[in-house]
């Protein structure tokens, strides 16, 4: 029985030390880059342990997420996480926060190995003549925050075109930053 009991113990421990903290507290002095790796799953439940912690109401959870999330996509990445959260806090007191956006399904929306754009490489794809020699050169993006905020994706890739020569391209995509989906493609 006394086997078991350690065998036990140390699989808890194990797990308590593989799925890390997800505490405000743990996470506080993490800069924005350091927070922004986390899975969203722990960013979620970092930013809800804040919204307990300062004693906001529970429907308060998904305007500070998304202040924050719009945070680490604009904000100077070597920010704390403490000090947004505070700048987010004040937004919500002062009834300012409801203009935030959550970039989670935009985040989604990138391959996490070499960085594109899933839904807009599908499409170029689509569109080629011969699919199987595309190559993914980079892809970057521009923020647009109005009232109608989106993201300008722009693809640099190449492939071969009808006469059999390798040509280097790039398109360009409005993408809604809230559902992650390209709007129009421009050319």
């Amino acid at each position: 029985m006394k086997k078991v009991i350690i065998g036990l113990s140390a699989v808890i421990v194990f797990y308590a030390v593989v799925s890390g903290s997800h505490n405000f507290d743990e996470h506080k002095h993490n800069t924005l880059d350091d927070f922004k790796i986390q899975p969203i799953a722990v960013r979620h439940d970092v930013i809800e342990d804040y919204v307990s912690e300062k004693e906001l109401p529970d429907d308060a959870v998904d305007s500070m997420y998304a202040c924050v999330s719009q945070m680490l996509f604009t904000k100077d990445k070597d920010l704390l996480l403490d000090e947004i959260a505070s700048w987010c806090l004040t937004n919500y007191e002062n009834k300012k926060i409801e203009t935030y956006v959550n970039f989670d399904n935009f985040e989604k929306g990138f391959h996490q190995w070499d960085g594109s754009f899933i839904e807009l490489e599908r499409r170029i794809k689509g569109a080629m003549n011969d699919s199987d020699s595309y190559e993914h050169v980079k892809t970057n993006y521009r923020l647009v925050l109005n009232n109608n905020p989106r993201a300008i994706v722009t693809t640099e890739f190449k492939g071969t075109n009808d006469f059999g020569g390798i040509v280097k391209n790039k398109i360009s995509a409005n993408v809604d930053i809230k559902t992650g989906e390209i709007t129009e493609i421009i050319q």
